[in-house]
């Protein structure tokens, strides 16, 4: 599962965790486990988040590539990574 990446968005926009939580009218610390990975903003946020941003929903996620934090499983008989 691709996640959503605030940390990323909310460093290149030159906003701090504070003014990103009061904007969304949330706590401090829900951002900062946005940002960790502990939890992600529920969809409600997401059209909020991508204004604030000004980018759309999609491009608040992760890009497709990345394989952080993906669990790679192998199909039976698969002896190699595809890639």
């Amino acid at each position: 599962m691709r996640r959503i990446d605030i940390s990323r968005h909310r460093r290149r926009a030159g906003v701090s965790q504070v003014w990103l939580a009061r904007r969304l009218g949330v706590a401090q610390n829900t951002v900062s486990n946005w940002e960790s990975g502990r939890c992600q903003p529920m969809a409600g946020y997401l059209p909020d988040l991508a204004e604030i941003f000004q980018c759309c929903i999609e491009d608040l996620y992760e890009p497709a590539d990345s394989t952080r934090g993906t669990n790679l499983v192998l199909v039976e008989g698969q002896t190699e990574v595809p890639w």
